[in-house]
Parts: structure tokens; sequence; C-alpha cells
């Protein structure tokens, strides 16, 4: 079934018109727009995002270069390199040998899982390790030239649905330089966003091109790509919202007959779905991830409160994640302005959606596009997909308030809204987005110099081999459990196991019961905060007085917990004495790993806690 051309934004808005009779912005967009804009916006791209050739490895990296490597002494099984990004597949018996070795914390849900398959982002990785080894900069500068074509290939859509020069110059602009896209680019670990969402442009391409020329093979490139996308990252999916404000807005006819030209699109999916279940991929007992097929409810509430932080992100700046660090009481106020600020952005942008139907198209595909990304943590580096029809839709925005002749503007209150838009939107996306962009790489090695630091107090020597590493506070749980993956991936003596008691940014009181036995009091509950729930969900599962875990020769009892199922205040039963020499203790202090010297029997020692006000500071500058 073939439709005809749909009509595009040129041939049905009486607000725009072409460059050389529009406003003053028109004018300087055409001049600059022609055929070599998605060369030049690509090579712009390139240049701004070199930078990350500096970033070296962060985070998750580690873990990736410890699958590829593959140490024959390594005292957990490895997976397949094409299943890099299969942390854990819920097997009880391996996460209690993680759980044992401290590759991950006691407190770990014995079904805790969290494996998305990827293999087209797993072989880059691969890839990229077999021809460069430990280098780094390669790898940087492969995910740099995946980020430039990906920007060429929207410039090229943007000039197939806008066939104005000055919007796809703009567009194009703003999508390359926003800063959203800081973290996929300069992180390795998070390539698979670059993959998943040129596969997705693909496949938007091949679509239009399809719908308007009729050519059935181009609709068989368009689902390859497609599926092409979701082994890339599961974010390919947001991909679907563009294809329904497509067959919604870009074409004529009846609505049935539009919609059915998504059925092989859906067929995609549903085949994706169905071998991604029986593979065994999926998560579970995590904050990261809800699973709308498993907890649908709960999934609703997050994205209740999710899609207006990335909506905001997305328009305004910013980037989300520093609410899961910051107290909960700023949720509502933060959720509230957030609110406030996106009906005021609806109010002035609405003479827009109203007349022009890429506007329109634009508009639905990002909000829809965001959906998806509302069952992980509120993240800007979530945002490629509703980048790609937010920066479409401000461009058409600047456009249309460049030309005087719209009547709308000449409401008072709109005017004033619309000029205040217009100012905010040009600082923000013309001018501070590209810094920020360039600037990306420094935040994320901010973070990694933090932990690199606290890593580094940690002996690495051969008389660690045969010792228990016990950390009273190691802070964070993912700190904790990244001392082991460090190691094998980069050398140095790995503990015979690694267990951390609590991990607390709050103050806690350390008692000695007996040679064998601690009882430790957290301030503030642990998995307390999003960030803290990495390796258990208390919604999903939580504890309650009484419960028994066993750990490496090691009995955790959880005295007392809140209702919610979050515990503070803890029992540890060693096997051997606490003065036994095959134990190291440490605990956090400062920025680092310091050794812990035991209380005495029937004395309370108080360790402090992060100050707060310095982790956030910190924080706000990384982000």
């Amino acid at each position: 079934m073939f439709i005809g051309p749909p009509k595009l934004y040129m041939n049905n808005s009486e607000h725009f018109e072409a460059a050389e009779n529009g406003g003053f912005l028109e004018k300087v967009m055409g001049a600059c727009a022609g055929r070599r804009a998605p060369w030049v916006i690509a090579a712009l791209a390139f240049l701004v995002t070199l930078g990350s050739l500096c970033g070296g490895f962060a985070l998750d990296d580690h873990y990736f270069m410890m699958v590829f490597k593959r140490p024959p002494d390594l005292p957990i099984p490895m997976k397949s390199v094409l299943d890099t990004f299969g942390f854990s597949h819920g097997d009880p018996e391996m996460n209690r040998l993680a759980r044992d070795k401290g590759f991950l914390p006691w407190w770990t849900k014995d079904e805790w899982k969290v494996a998305f398959l990827r293999p087209v982002s797993s072989l880059s990785h691969w890839v990229d390790f077999k021809l460069w080894g430990d280098r780094a900069w390669p790898m940087h500068l492969h995910s740099v030239l995946l980020y430039t074509l990906l920007v060429w290939c929207v410039l090229l859509f943007y000039k197939r649905v806008m066939n104005a020069p000055s919007l796809v110059l703009l567009a194009g602009f703003m999508f390359a330089m926003d800063d959203a896209h800081a973290l996929p680019v300069v992180w390795l670990s998070n390539r698979n966003a670059l993959w998943s969402f040129l596969f997705g442009i693909i496949t938007l391409l091949l679509h239009d091109k399809w719908r308007k020329d009729g050519n059935k093979y181009l609709l068989i490139g368009a689902t390859v790509s497609l599926g092409l996308g979701l082994l890339g990252g599961e974010a390919a999916i947001a991909c679907t919202a563009y294809l329904f404000s497509y067959a919604l807005f870009m074409e004529n006819g009846k609505l049935s007959k539009r919609l059915l030209s998504l059925l092989p699109y859906a067929a995609v999916i549903i085949i994706w779905q169905i071998v991604y279940k029986l593979l065994g991929y999926g998560v579970a007992g995590t904050s990261l991830y809800t699973a709308p097929d498993k907890h649908p409810l709960v999934f609703a509430s997050e994205l209740t409160f999710r899609l207006p932080l990335l909506m905001f992100a997305q328009l305004v700046g910013g980037d989300p994640s520093i609410l899961a660090f910051a107290p909960e009481s700023w949720n509502v106020p933060f959720f509230a302005a957030n609110v406030v600020v996106l009906a005021f952005i609806c109010y002035a942008v609405m003479p827009v959606i109203k007349t022009s139907r890429t506007a329109r198209f634009w508009a639905l595909g990002a909000l829809i596009s965001a959906v998806p990304s509302c069952a992980a943590l509120a993240q800007s580096r979530l945002l490629f997909y509703p980048s790609l029809g937010a920066m479409a839709l401000v461009a058409e925005f600047l456009l249309y308030k460049s030309n005087s002749g719209n009547g709308e503007l000449l409401k008072p209150l709109r005017r004033v809204s619309v000029r205040a838009l217009c100012i905010s939107w040009v600082v923000l996306h013309i001018i501070v987005s590209p810094i920020m962009l360039a600037s990306g790489p420094f935040g994320l090695m901010v973070v990694e110099k933090g932990i690199r630091e606290i890593y580094a107090t940690v002996p690495a020597g051969p008389e660690m081999k045969d010792k228990t590493l016990v950390l009273v506070n190691s802070l964070s749980d993912y700190v904790g459990s990244g001392i082991n993956v460090t190691r094998v991936a980069w050398g140095g003596t790995m503990p015979s196991s690694t267990l951390q008691l609590v991990a607390s940014t709050d103050s806690i009181e350390v008692e000695r019961l007996t040679d064998r036995k601690l009882r430790i009091r957290t301030n503030t509950p642990i998995l307390s905060r999003p960030w803290q729930q990495i390796f258990r969900y208390p919604r999903e599962h939580p504890f309650k007085q009484g419960d028994r875990v066993n750990v490496n020769s090691v009995v955790v009892d959880i005295l007392e917990a809140t209702s919610d199922g979050k515990p503070y205040l803890f029992e540890f039963t060693f096997e051997k004495a606490l003065d036994d020499e095959s134990y190291y203790w440490m605990t956090y202090h400062d920025g680092r790993l310091v050794p812990f010297e035991l209380p005495g029997y029937g004395e309370v020692k108080r360790l402090e806690g992060l100050d707060a006000q310095r982790m956030l500071k910190s924080l706000l500058v990384s982000h």
C-alpha cells in the first residue's frame, strides 16, 4: 500500500515563508544553508566532541576490559564477548559466587538481574579491544566518528522532512551541539546509545523514502535497520514514536490505512521481545531500571514523575540525575518547577504547533520517544530520540518568531512569552549547549578521578592474595564492588574476597560485641536513595527484622529495618576472630579508603559521613 508524498512544512504553513521573503533570522540561516550543510554540521560535531579522546576508561569500561581479558584465574566464570552488557542473568548460584568474592555486595538478591541483549554494541567494543588493547583514545575516536555519522544522517532526515534550508541548518546545529549527547559520546560503555540511535535514524530515512517512493525494498531495509538498532540498545524502540507520529501528521488518507504501514515494525519488535525473553535478558531487583511488563503500575508511577523531568532537561537543560543524589525533600518542588516551565513553553509554542504539521510531527515524536526512557532513572544521556524532534521544534519556533508578520504575536501576553522563550532558547541551545558538549569529557573525568583515588588507597601487593578485604563503610556499593573489577582489568593483586559491611554517606556507629561479632547502626538506612539501590531494590525485595544473609563465612542479621524494607541496624558474625590476620579492615573517610582500627569490647566507634554540601557541589561541577 502506497500513500503519496505528504504535505510538508513549506507546503502547508502560512506562517513560514521562503528565506528570501521571511524575517532576518531566516535570511541569515538561508544564506548559510545549502547542499553541504550536513557535511558542515557533521564536521563541526566531530571537532566539538574531539576532546573526548582524552576521556580514558571510566566506570563500566573497567568491567568490559575484565570481560575481554578473561584471565584464567578469575574466580567467577566470564560471559561471551557478545554478551558484555549481560552483567547478571539472574542465576542465583552465580550471584552467590559473585557475592562471596566481593563482586556484588552482601545485600544483593539471589535473583538480581541486569542483562541487556546488545550484541551489536558488544561487538564494537570487542573489535576495539582486539585492535587497540589498553589504549583508550582510538576507542574514543571510534565513538566520535560514530556520532559524526549519526549527525550527518540526522541532517539528511531533516532535509527530507523540512524542505526549508534555514530550518534544516538551525535544527541540525542544535541537535549536533545538544549537550545531552555528551556522555554517550565520551563514555565508552554508553556507546550503545549511539548505535541504537544511528540505526533508528536510518530506519526513519528509509521509511520516509518508502512512503514517498513506494519501493518495497526500502521497507525491508527499514525493518532490518530497526532490528539492528534494537540489538545495539533497547532505546531504539523509541524510533517507533516517530513512525507513529509520521503516520498521523505527515501522510494523507484514511488513518487506518496509514497505521497499517506500522505493522512490519510491530512485527520486528514482537520478534525481538520474544527472543529477548527466551534468552533470559531483562532486569530485576534494581532501581536503575523498571520492567514495564512485570511492574506496570510502578512504571506508570515512574512515567508520571520522570517524563516532565526528561522533557525539561531536553528543552531547557540540566541533568535530572542530580535529583537521585539530592535530599528526597527536593523531589516535589523540583517536579512542580519542571511542570510550570513546561506549561509556559507549551503556551508559547502553541501557535507553531497549530499551524505547522511538521511541528506537530516533531512535538509528538519527541514526547512519545521519551516514554521508554522513563523505565530508567531520569538522565539526560537518555535523550537522543527526544532530541531529534525537540531541536526541530525549537528551530521552527525560532524561525516563526523571526517572521514579524505573524498575527498570533500581536497578543501582548503571547508576544512577551514568545520573546522570552526565544531569547532563552537562543542562549541555551545555540550558545551554552555547544560549550557544555565540548566540556563533557571533564565531568566524567572528575567522577572517575574520585573513584580511582579511592581505589588507589587499597593495597595491591601480593600480601592481599589470601586476605579478606573488609570495608566497614564503602560509601557506595558500586565503589566497593568495583575494586575487584579494576584489579582484574588492570593488574594488581585481588583480595581473596571483599566484604562491604554497609554503604552509606551518613554517619554510622560500630560496636564490638564479642571477638567475632560487630553491630553497626547507620544514621540513615542503607538502600535509601536510588543510587544506593543498584544491587537491591527494596520496593521489590524489602528487608525485614529477623532476615539473615550468609556471605563468605560471615552471617549478617537484620536487627531493625524501616516499614518500607530499608535496614539500619545490623549484626555481623565472622567465622574467625575479628583481629585475625586474614582480615584487612578499611573504611571510607574524606575521599579515600583508610585503615580501620577495630573498637574494643563494648566500645562504640562513630564514623562520620560524607559532607553532603561537598558531595552536591562536586556533582554539580561534574554535571
